[in-house]
């Protein structure tokens, strides 16, 4: 073979090889396209107000308890306190309560479980008021417009209510009585003692039975 040829050869070998290298540059030098970030959608935002958890059904007594069989729960009622304004009677307070016994209602006009309650609260009260008996409904709001005069007036009227309503709008009663659900109920004896309590609607039996056992209890004093 020619020395020309050889020279031609390698010159031809050398700009196939030039010509690869750079082909090839590009793609050594840039890394291959990352896949766009993921997005993890926000987790959506709670409710303003949340909801108040399902109440545990109550553990009542037996039902016709007798006069002096329910437990003492508590020696002494707490105070009606942070009160923005009594509706539909008197204001209360344990002492002006002492002589009666008393049903205490934790309830707010908007809540379903509050309303179902409502006819048997009222029809205990006007069954009972004239052996001493009472209920205190305190209202305390779950939402802002719950807490609106003129709302509470108007459901005091739609639910026949004939007994005094508190105005808990800054939930100081609640917290008093360490209240945690809609409704509930808190029955205390003439001497001012808890002796039961219970959340939530049903039972509506045992609560009749057992406000017919504290008004025997003071009948018998």
């Amino acid at each position: 073979m020619s020395l020309m040829r050889v020279v031609f050869l390698s010159a031809v070998a050398a700009a196939v090889l030039l010509g690869a290298i750079v082909f090839a540059l590009p793609v050594l030098r840039s890394a291959p396209p990352r896949p766009p970030a993921r997005t993890v959608p926000a987790a959506a935002a709670e409710p303003a107000v949340p909801m108040p958890p399902t109440p545990p059904p109550p553990s009542p007594p037996p039902a016709n308890a007798a006069p002096g069989s329910l437990p003492v729960l508590a020696d002494a009622m707490p105070p009606f306190e942070g009160i923005v304004e009594w509706l539909n009677g008197a204001t209360e307070s344990p002492a002006s309560l002492k002589g009666r016994v008393t049903l205490v209602h934790f309830w707010t006009y908007g809540c379903i479980n509050c309303i179902h309650t409502m006819p048997y609260v009222t029809a205990w009260y006007d069954r009972y008021a004239t052996r001493g008996f009472t209920v205190v409904g305190v209202h305390t709001p779950e939402f802002a417009y719950e807490g609106e005069k003129k709302n509470v007036l108007e459901a005091i009227a739609r639910h026949g209510v004939h007994y005094p309503v508190a105005m808990d709008n800054a939930y100081k009663t609640w917290n008093l009585y360490g209240n945690q659900y809609w409704p509930s109920f808190y029955l205390y004896d003439a001497q001012g003692r808890l002796r039961y309590q219970a959340v939530g609607e049903g039972g509506y039996e045992t609560m009749e039975a057992n406000i017919e056992a504290l008004l025997a209890e003071k009948d018998a004093r």
